[in-house]
């Protein structure tokens, strides 16, 4: 709801495309003699990071703002799974509906298949 909200406040000027997605990661630490960091490190960091520069939302981001989950196929243990993250992230108290992709995304960089979903704006 706040990244909805902050685009209708900045208005049309400002496009903006969000990449989600579930799966195994890693943690690790970065550091240094004066610095600390944690970061994840797996392909599903790199899924989600693609899914913004999909070509689907590409094309979708002129209503404004538009996103798009992803599971890694190899990921899901049952595709209960991935609707069931899929109806948190659009639930009743979200702004945002989706659309199931009919056919798994295979043509994004660097990419295992995915299973995918298009997130939009309830109208």
């Amino acid at each position: 709801g706040g990244i909805y909200d902050l685009k209708k406040e900045l208005g049309g000027s400002y496009k903006l495309r969000i990449g989600l997605s579930y799966g195994s990661l890693y943690l690790e630490q970065v550091k240094g003699r004066e610095y600390s960091e944690w970061t994840t490190i797996g392909e599903s960091v790199h899924l989600a990071k693609r899914l913004c520069d999909w070509d689907k939302l590409k094309q979708l981001t002129e209503q404004g703002i538009c996103g798009a989950f992803g599971i890694l196929l190899k990921d899901i243990e049952s595709i209960n799974q991935f609707t069931s993250i899929l109806g948190f992230i659009t639930g009743p108290a979200s702004r945002m509906t989706h659309k199931v992709t009919d056919e798994s995304v295979s043509n994004l960089k660097g990419i295992s298949p995915a299973k995918c979903a298009i997130l939009l704006p309830k109208s």
